[in-house]
């Protein structure tokens, strides 16, 4: 079965199963409270979220942090923080969850039992079959009616996303815009540079040394003697390949401006004074906008949804009588 699907439906449902409302909180900790003798931890519009729910969705989250990093991973300071911040941000979402819902009801958005049956059998699919579906949610100590309420609010946020956003619009222009301003991301394959350096924290130093080289020294062998980065010293001041991104600014603007047997002028970052010397040089051909622009317009348009439709959320928060309990 393909990895990468297995992976997506895993991260829709667990993405869902945050927005849902968990046992991870001790018995002592005193949250929630009782209305019409059930205990709450948010009244949304007159709507309760229960403290069962809340708890169960945490305990599944609890759960799945320990499946993934470790039985201890909680037990440590960041872990703790960790938690603090989910138990937080689960409720806000379980809070924007019962927003959505009811917004989507007014709207007279509602999803049938076709439609759910439909999607859960596209989801089966992409397990690879029923068989493979079933395993995974007992895997993950889900039910099939946990997954039902779960596809059914992840289609309700779609549909309310499509009918809030249906007037959103990316221009030509902003298509163009956005690939010339990163065309370095439509290569065929990342640019590379093999680059050595010699890494010294002053520049006097970097100058005499820089002075040898133009009197014809060798670079791997000042490298060795003389550069404070010990891991690529002892190379001669072999770093390797390395792409865009993964060198600090001013050292990867250098690098790349540079032709092959090239050696740069002193180069300061944070780390001290380096000169460099590229060694080997990969430039890949770029995608002609034709290629790419359907792609970058589904892109730059689902992120504009995404923002009007926070927007939109926002407004109904704010319109909502919304009192949490936590």
């Amino acid at each position: 079965m393909n990895q990468k699907k297995v992976f997506y439906v895993l991260l829709v449902i667990l993405t869902i199963l945050s927005l849902t409302g968990c046992n991870l909180i001790k018995k002592e900790e005193k949250i929630g409270k009782t209305i019409d003798g059930q205990e709450v931890v948010a009244v949304v519009n007159d709507e309760k979220i229960l403290k069962s729910e809340y708890d169960k969705n945490l305990q599944d989250i609890e759960e799945m942090l320990k499946k993934h990093y470790g039985e201890d991973v909680l037990e440590s300071e960041e872990g703790k923080t960790t938690m603090e911040n989910i138990k937080k941000q689960l409720l806000e979402d379980m809070i924007n969850n019962v927003i959505i819902e009811q917004e989507a009801k007014k709207r007279g958005i509602e999803i049938t039992e076709d439609e759910l049956e439909k999607r859960l059998d596209e989801l089966k699919t992409q397990f690879g079959g029923e068989q493979n579906f079933e395993e995974f949610l007992k895997e993950q100590g889900l039910s099939l009616d946990d997954v039902k309420k779960n596809v059914t609010q992840e289609m309700l946020y779609s549909r309310l996303l499509d009918e809030v956003t249906r007037d959103v619009e990316v221009t030509e222009k902003e298509v163009k815009e956005y690939y010339d301003l990163h065309i370095n991301e439509f290569k065929e394959s990342p640019d590379e540079v093999r680059a050595r350096h010699i890494l010294v924290s002053s520049e006097e130093k970097a100058r005499e040394i820089l002075k040898q080289i133009k009197d014809g020294a060798d670079f791997a062998e000042l490298a060795k003697k003389n550069s404070e980065d010990p891991e690529s010293a002892e190379k001669g001041g072999d770093l390797g390949y390395f792409r865009r991104g993964q060198m600090v600014a001013p050292f990867e603007k250098a690098a790349f401006e540079l032709e092959p047997g090239q050696v740069s002028d002193i180069v300061k970052t944070d780390f001290g004074y380096h000169i460099i010397k590229v060694e080997d040089k990969k430039i890949y051909p770029v995608y002609e906008f034709q290629e790419v622009e359907n792609e970058i317009r589904k892109m730059l348009l689902s992120d504009r949804k995404n923002e009007v439709f926070t927007e939109r959320l926002n407004e109904w928060k704010d319109k909502s009588r919304i009192k949490k309990y936590l």
